[in-house]
């Protein structure tokens, strides 16, 4: 494997780990504004559901209260 080839593996997998630190902070986030609201759906969170789908539920519900 050449350095240039490494260098480009290297920041792909950079690339997707923090695809995934951020994923789950936002999942992180979402949980938390959950609870304020006392929204938590623990059995929703534990399946594996796109977060922008959560979030779609989540401004769906908000709508409806305000």
């Amino acid at each position: 494997m050449s350095g240039i080839e490494l260098a480009s593996w290297c920041k792909e997998i950079n690339t997707f780990i923090r695809m995934i630190f951020l994923t789950l902070y936002e999942k992180a986030e979402v949980e938390n504004e959950l609870k304020k609201y006392n929204l938590l759906d623990t059995e929703l969170l534990q399946k594996p559901v796109h977060l922008n789908k959560l979030k779609e539920c989540i401004k769906k519900h908000f709508r409806m209260i305000y």
